[in-house]
Formats: C-alpha cells, structure tokens, sequence
C-alpha cells in the first residue's frame, strides 16, 4: 500500500504492484518491508485501543451499580466517548510504528545510496530516535489520533 503511493509508482492495480514489487526487491525485502513494524502497530493500537475500552467500559458499569442503576445501562454518548478515549490514546502509543511502517516500505523507493536499509522495526526506531530526536517519533501523530479516535468511536 506505501509503495503504491509513493511519488513515481507506476502500478495499473494491486496484482501489477505486488508482481513488480516481487521482481525488483524480492519477498522479504519487497513485499514484506516493514512487517515487523506492522506487527509491533497492530499490537500496540490495537492492545490499548481494546484495553482501555475494556477498562473504561467495567468502570462505567461498576459506577451504575454503585450508584443503583441496572449494570449494562450505559448511554450511547458514553460509549461513543470511550472509544474516542481509547482509539485515542492507542493510536498516540502506536505512531512511532507507524512511522517505523512507513520509513521501511518506503526505503526501498530511494536511490541506492540514500537508503537507510533498516533491519527490523526496532532499528528503525532506535535510529529515527538517535538521528532525528526521540519526539520525531510522533510526528504525524494528531491526524493520525484524530482518525483513530473518530474510527474507534464508532466501532467499539
């Protein structure tokens, strides 16, 4: 998906880039650049997104019976915002992966010599941290918080 939208792809559909992907740079360093940092992503956002729901959704109900409602009589509103809080929060944790999934699906579209031939997502961001400064690691976090607080909102 990064490949393919990055400046200068020339891919007429999904099957066309996977195929010339292949050809170019392989399975692991082709198609399966930045899989670690995908799998480091959807375990942290996706961990804390439905944690913190989870979480925010027993307080809530142990707060009706404290207060001599029925358990599982909690508002829509209210549900709404605690998936904004979770999606929220989760994707804040997630972004230096995101990052992280970016810089290494999109490494291989640069010239050989500017390349930075990252080995694993934790090299990757231990180096973004080092090179760049470790707040670097969120840059481009609010609207990717702002996606995830309005998605999680509606699916949790």
């Amino acid at each position: 998906r990064v490949q393919m939208q990055t400046e200068g792809a020339q891919f007429k559909n999904s099957f066309d880039a996977g195929l010339q992907i292949f050809r170019k740079s392989g399975f692991q360093n082709g198609l399966y650049a930045g899989i670690s940092a995908a799998y480091l992503r959807q375990w942290l956002y996706g961990s804390c997104r439905i944690g913190i729901y989870a979480y925010l959704l027993e307080h809530a109900k142990l707060a009706n019976v404290t207060a001599g409602r029925a358990r599982d009589d909690i508002s829509f509103p209210k549900k709404l915002s605690m998936g904004c809080i979770s999606g929220g929060i989760g994707s804040f944790v997630g972004t230096p992966s995101e990052l992280a999934l970016v810089r290494m699906s999109a490494d291989s579209k640069l010239p050989e010599a500017q390349r930075r031939n990252y080995n694993n997502v934790v090299d990757c961001i231990v180096r973004i941290s080092r090179k760049e400064g470790a707040m670097n690691l969120w840059r481009g976090a609010t609207p990717t918080v702002a996606r995830a607080t309005l998605l999680s909102a509606c699916q949790l």
